[in-house]
């Protein structure tokens, strides 16, 4: 009797490359002052109050079994705000 097995391979340094922008971009808010700068802290807050959202992640198939995670919807979306706010390099 035969086994089938199947490999799958995800990628996540781009998820934890975002994660690590998002706690540098908390810790550099405290620091800044201004209605922009309180929007972004809020909307990372409220990203965090609620359950997590099914679009944070989105998942590329780079080849057959494997994938790679990248940031996706509001996550990204406060990661190029802090970007546009010069708060992330």
């Amino acid at each position: 009797m035969g086994v089938n097995l199947v490999r799958l391979h995800l990628e996540t340094d781009a998820m934890t490359d975002a994660v690590n922008d998002l706690r540098h971009v908390e810790a550099a808010l405290i620091r800044r002052h201004g209605a922009p700068f309180r929007a972004l802290e809020r909307r990372i807050e409220a990203l965090f109050d609620a359950p997590l959202p099914d679009d944070i992640v989105r998942l590329h198939d780079l080849a057959p079994g494997r994938f790679c995670a990248v940031p996706a919807g509001e996550l990204s979306a406060i990661l190029a705000e802090a970007r546009r706010l010069k708060v992330l390099a």
